[in-house]
C-alpha cells in the first residue's frame, strides 16, 4: 500500500520509514509493522504486528516468518498519528 496515513480499528496510523521507526521505537513510541503487500483491511490477516523488545530481532523474525512472495519481501512500519 502507498498510502501514507490509514484507519486500523479506530486509530489513524501513520506509515514511515524503518530510520524513523527505529528512531520512534527507542524514544518509547509503540511502532506497528505489516508485510508489504499484505492489506490492512483484509478480513483474513486483519492485524498489525506490534514490536516488542529488541527492534532488529524483532524485525528480523517477523520478516524471515511472515515475509515471502506472497505477502511481501520486506515490512511497512505504522505509528499511531498524534502520539
Amino acid at each position: 500500500m502507498d498510502m501514507l496515513k490509514l484507519l486500523n480499528r479506530g486509530d489513524i496510523m501513520r506509515k514511515v520509514t524503518k530510520p524513523t521507526a527505529k528512531k520512534l521505537y527507542n524514544k518509547g513510541m509503540v511502532v506497528y509493522t505489516i508485510p508489504c503487500k499484505l492489506n490492512p483491511y483484509n478480513p483474513f490477516w486483519n492485524f498489525m504486528f506490534r514490536i516488542c523488545g529488541d527492534f532488529d530481532n524483532f524485525v528480523n523474525a517477523c520478516t524471515w516468518y511472515n515475509c515471502n512472495n506472497e505477502t511481501g519481501t520486506y515490512l511497512h512500519y505504522y505509528i499511531k498519528e498524534g502520539e
